[in-house]
């Protein structure tokens, strides 16, 4: 098959980018050629470079609605390519929202070939306002080869909780401290270390950062950017649990959580939220601990579990391993094709 991917130009080491690039390593694998056209901001400039592949390809295959979504299904009418949408989270679900585009977004929804969300949180969120829309829910995957050494590594960093991931309000970065700095006072030597860019929201990090300070915990939290890959590896190998407490803003939330696989790949046990996409992100109570949103005082609770029941900490680690080889990238790709395979087999 010819398959033409339509992306937004992101950090590489965002997890969107890396869900994108393991759809299109995997699908490569599988022996289909595959396109990427990344969307850099020109709707008109963008709409006539999709149409012309469209002519060309079997399928054209968007990752969420705004924009690339708008773009690509008007682009493909009547042309011989199928369109199928993915979507990710907030960008999937806040056109609904909007008098200007809540129109052309129930009908691209109603008339694509296929809509695949990477959560059933996201899934669910546009099924309120479409009602009768068909979804397919498709986890993403990663790519195991990374994961080969997962063994802890020596360390003179001493015992930390980990989070990954931009460093914005969304995430609930300033709950989770919170959290960190109420447990830190049973576990003196526990360190906190938040790996993330800090270009979405830097007055939110200078919030962080004036909280360590003010509550006395400065020099036991660690605001890390701009690491390699091999860095960001070593931090997960010798993290004693993952933590990424995501908050719904309105329409912004979490629509998966590609780090929780990365930590569960290093059998790390997990503490995120319920109500958002996280929870297909991981399996509650057996490779991870959910806690309501905002609840500072039960993601304490969640730490101090992890920290001081060893069975429950080893089994949840194994369980991590276990999980994190069912969401192999191969077998992501393989899904894809099989919804592109059904939709192409339909039409003829």
């Amino acid at each position: 098959m010819k398959i033409c991917l339509l992306a937004g130009k992101s950090d590489i080491r965002g997890g969107s980018t890396r869900h994108i690039n393991d759809i299109v390593e995997g699908l490569r694998a599988r022996g289909h050629t595959v396109e990427i056209l990344t969307y850099t901001g020109n709707p008109l400039r963008y709409f006539k470079v999709v149409r012309q592949h469209a002519r060309m390809v079997d399928i054209v295959h968007a990752i969420d609605l705004n924009p690339r979504g708008f773009i690509g299904y008007l682009a493909t009418r009547f042309t011989k390519a199928r369109f199928v949408i993915s979507v990710i989270g907030t960008y999937a679900v806040s056109p609904l929202y909007s008098r200007k585009t809540a129109w052309l977004a129930r009908i691209i929804y109603s008339k694509s070939d296929a809509i695949l969300s990477i959560s059933s949180f996201t899934k669910k969120e546009i099924e309120k306002l479409v009602p009768g829309v068909r979804i397919q829910v498709i986890t993403p995957g990663i790519d195991l080869s990374n994961f080969r050494d997962v063994n802890k590594v020596h360390s003179n960093k001493g015992p930390y909780l980990l989070s990954v991931g931009s460093i914005k309000k969304r995430k609930g970065y300033d709950i989770a401290l919170q959290a960190f700095i109420r447990i830190k006072r049973e576990f003196p030597d526990l360190r906190y270390v938040i790996v993330g860019a800090h270009i979405d929201e830097p007055k939110f990090v200078e919030k962080l950062q004036q909280m360590t300070r003010e509550s006395g915990v400065e020099g036991s939290v660690d605001f890390v950017k701009d690491i390699s890959d091999a860095e960001l590896c070593e931090y997960y190998q010798n993290a004693e649990l993952f933590m990424l407490t995501s908050v719904n803003e309105g329409t912004h939330f979490e629509g998966f959580g590609i780090v929780f696989l990365e930590a569960a790949a290093y059998g790390l046990p997990s503490i995120g939220t319920s109500g958002n996409g996280i929870e297909d992100a991981v399996d509650d109570g057996k490779t991870a601990i959910l806690v309501p949103q905002r609840d500072v005082e039960k993601t304490a609770d969640a730490i101090r579990s992890i920290l001081t029941n060893r069975s429950m900490r080893e089994t949840m680690s194994e369980n991590a391993r276990k999980f994190a080889i069912a969401h192999d990238r191969l077998a992501l790709a393989a899904r894809y094709e099989d919804v592109y395979l059904s939709i192409l087999n339909k039409e003829n």
